[in-house]
């Protein structure tokens, strides 16, 4: 059992170590479920140990960095002992630590391809163009998520829809539908050219080192070429009365 002191300075913490570790369970993309779980793991740990935690700092920088650090290592033990150790995969290994990180942030944490790429340029000090990281995750293989589901999400299943939900989702649709004839008519309005690059890329699932092999183009000037090619696109779909978000949305998925 934990000494009476440490319980004290435990329980005087409380506040201040539920506020980092929701801080640390968003960012690190965890439901509602998953933080109250990890909430309960975390202070049977800090008890279990009788506050060691607590007692091995040593002064060296703010408190709550420490605790910060802390419970970020005890998510990571949480998420080990409940999912199995995370590995990349052999491919992401091949392409590189760029590559790692970006299958660790999608098929780990659970952030799309577009976040993933944002996540490594903003906060991680990637200096590759946004084209060229979605590019390399395209490249990597689909490997199956982890999914778990609380004993509610099973209550009463098959549900039908409500008129609220049927509605919702005739204008999710008409919405979707205004995007996509928004879309053809800004790439309609590119020239044959650019048009014929789009289809390579994307139709055509092509990589664009395989498009600057066949074309004998630089690999480098095509991407920026696509990037040049996906901001008049962006701003041709916010003209055609687009919001910015949509309008990324879509080109995310291209």
């Amino acid at each position: 059992m934990p000494k009476p002191n440490a319980r004290g300075a435990l329980a005087a913490l409380v506040p201040l170590i539920y506020q980092i570790s929701r801080s640390i369970c968003f960012r690190s993309r965890a439901s509602e479920d998953e933080r109250e779980d990890f909430e309960s793991f975390l202070f049977a740990t800090f008890l279990g140990n009788e506050c060691r935690v607590l007692e091995q700092y040593r002064g060296e920088g703010s408190f709550a960095g420490y605790l910060r650090v802390a419970i970020c290592r005890l998510l990571l033990d949480y998420r080990v002992r409940r999912w199995g150790k995370w590995r990349p995969s052999a491919t992401a290994l091949r392409l590189g630590e760029v590559a790692v990180e970006l299958e660790r942030l999608i098929e780990r944490d659970g952030y799309s391809r577009g976040e993933a790429v944002r996540h490594l340029r903003s906060n991680r000090g990637v200096d590759r163009s946004e084209l060229e990281l979605l590019d390399l995750a395209g490249q990597l293989p689909n490997r199956p998520g982890r999914r778990f589901e609380g004993e509610e999400a099973l209550e009463g299943l098959p549900a039908r829809c409500g008129a609220g939900e049927r509605t919702d989702r005739c204008v999710a649709e008409q919405e979707a539908a205004r995007v996509r004839c928004a879309l053809a008519r800004a790439l309609r309005e590119l020239p044959p050219e650019e048009r014929r690059l789009l289809v390579q890329r994307f139709d055509g699932a092509s990589t664009v080192a395989e498009i600057a092999r066949r074309s004998g183009a630089s690999q480098r000037r095509l991407y920026r070429t696509l990037e040049r090619i996906l901001g008049d696109l962006r701003r041709r779909l916010e003209t055609l009365g687009i919001d910015r978000e949509a309008a990324q949305s879509v080109l995310g998925h291209l």
